[in-house]
């Protein structure tokens, strides 16, 4: 089985921003003092969301599972920001997500 187009759309993005989000961790890292710690955890989430694009273009119960728990989280983040536009997204991805939960159920 294949991964629905709309699916395949948010992975495509999902690489971009994964690939930006680990490439800019990098200088952060080498920043140094403080920064060290931040920019581990932009290469961490930067990872797990090349893991969760790569679940969910494969059509893997797990990449479900984990697409609505990061983008869920992403959402969290995004109230505790006062992101309004990255919340509007992650809602939607995190609803279109929901209705194609049949797919990933095997």
């Amino acid at each position: 089985m294949t991964a629905p187009l709309g699916v395949k759309i948010i992975c495509v993005l999902g690489v971009i921003t994964a690939s930006l989000t680990v490439l800019l961790s990098v200088p952060i890292m080498f920043a140094g003092g403080p920064f060290v710690g931040v920019g581990m955890a932009f290469l961490v989430l930067g990872l797990v969301h090349f893991v969760v694009v790569y679940g969910l273009w494969t059509v893997q119960p797990w990449g479900w599972t984990w697409g609505m728990i990061v983008f869920g989280l992403a959402a969290l983040a995004d109230i505790a920001q006062g992101q309004a536009l990255g919340l509007i997204i992650s809602v939607i991805i995190l609803g279109y997500l929901y209705t194609k939960k049949d797919v990933y159920r095997r």
